[in-house]
């Protein structure tokens, strides 16, 4: 409005606009009121048109309520049943409504990107059976069904919503390998024999049976353990035999047998020089003579005494019996310690003062190694001069607990 009482539009007077005293603005109709007579007027279709003396209101032109904008509705596909989600994960649960739970870093439930003031310390969030919890560092959990149904119960509980998680199968220990036919196994030796059920039948330090490490307290003196055709045979020190099927069986027969169970012995004439054994689990005896022996098999016991013999052995897992000092000398033509094989030193010992003492068995058994090999030497007084039992060939390293590793004493 100009200084004049005129009603000017961006600077340019209206028609029929002169002599107004007011000017108002209500619900976007625009009112002007005449100086003269104090009739208001409403300025519509570039006109004035008399509204008599009507003051404006806002009930003259309702003005339209705005539509508020909506929220929009949280979208997602709702996580599975006993989601889980860790502390320290950005990863959210998602609700049957679309909401969208994490936990922050300071440690609170956030919903949709909000964080929620009441919690803390929280550790774990869950979804179970359409509930959202929550897990704090006092192993506490709260539940709620959205996000403004309050977190129950109050104290929180500590008895977990998640399913109790299911006591793992074990693994299945897989069945051991049945011993082979008349597999023998000796007096000090930690071999064992595995019966068809998996039972591992040993010998202990003091002669007696253990099945899978319980001592059979009837036995006593065993210098022997034999696997025949599924059934467990123990020899005692007066070269007596019993045999049983199963652990919980009985030893028989009563008074024992001297009859040995396994096949006879491969016995070595004094005048065969060269002989080739290829079977296995059998013994192989030779008490004089000098002789070349190949064996080729697997799990013999062999005991070569009386002269020098050349043992040239492919197999593997062999027991050899050395002679005691001045009764004969074995040569390995190959690192016997190498393949499986045991010494067994009973005899040779046996021969000697030694008392059975670990402490003082150097004193009565030597190692000396060369560029060749190793030899074992065996004296009959503690410290007294060695004599040569055996030699092997590529033992170039051995030391007295090397050979010791792999023998019978």
């Amino acid at each position: 409005m100009s200084t004049a009482g005129e009603t000017v539009e961006n600077g340019t007077p209206l028609a029929s606009g002169a002599g107004t005293s007011e000017l108002t603005v209500e619900n976007g109709v625009i009112w002007g009121q005449d100086a003269t007579t104090g009739t208001w007027y409403t300025y519509v279709g570039g006109a004035w048109n008399s509204q008599g003396s009507a003051v404006p209101t806002a009930s003259a032109t309702p003005t339209p309520t705005p539509t508020p904008t909506p929220t929009p509705t949280p979208t997602g596909t709702p996580s599975a049943n006993d989601t889980v989600v860790k502390a320290g994960s950005t990863a959210p649960i998602v609700d049957a409504s679309g909401n969208k739970w994490t936990i922050t870093a300071a440690g609170q439930v956030a919903i949709n990107g909000t964080a929620d003031n009441t919690t803390a310390n929280v550790i774990e969030l869950a979804y179970v059976n359409g509930t959202i919890w929550q897990e704090n560092a006092s192993n506490l959990w709260w539940g709620e069904t959205s996000p403004t149904s309050g977190w129950a119960p109050s104290n929180g509980t500590s008895v977990s919503p998640l399913p109790a998680t299911p006591t793992p199968t074990p693994t299945p220990t897989p069945a051991s390998t049945t011993s082979a036919n008349d597999t023998m196994v000796l007096a000090g030796s930690v071999a064992s024999i595995t019966d068809a059920s998996g039972n591992q039948w040993t010998i202990t330090a003091g002669g007696q049976v253990a099945v899978n490490g319980t001592t059979d307290t009837t036995t006593a003196n065993v210098t022997e353990l034999a696997y025949v055709n599924g059934s467990i045979w123990q020899e005692n020190a007066s070269n007596l035999w019993w045999d049983k099927t199963s652990p919980t069986a009985s030893w028989a027969p009563g008074t024992g047998t001297s009859t040995s169970p396994l096949p006879a012995p491969i016995t070595i004439a004094a005048g065969t020089a060269s002989a080739t054994v290829s079977a296995s689990q059998v013994s192989i005896a030779a008490t004089s003579g000098n002789h070349m022996l190949f064996l080729s098999g697997s799990g013999d016991i062999v005991s070569l005494t009386g002269g020098t013999n050349t043992v040239t052995d492919t197999g593997s897992a062999n027991t050899y019996i050395l002679p005691a000092a001045g009764k004969g000398t074995d040569i390995f033509t190959s690192d016997v310690l190498n393949t499986g094989d045991t010494l067994d030193l009973k005899t040779a010992l046996a021969a000697t003062q030694w008392s059975g003492s670990a402490s003082t068995l150097s004193n009565f058994l030597k190692v000396t190694d060369s560029a060749q090999g190793a030899t074992l030497s065996i004296s009959t007084t503690s410290g007294g001069t060695g004599v040569a039992i055996a030699t092997i060939d590529g033992a170039t390293t051995a030391s007295l607990a090397t050979v010791l590793a792999h023998s019978i004493t």
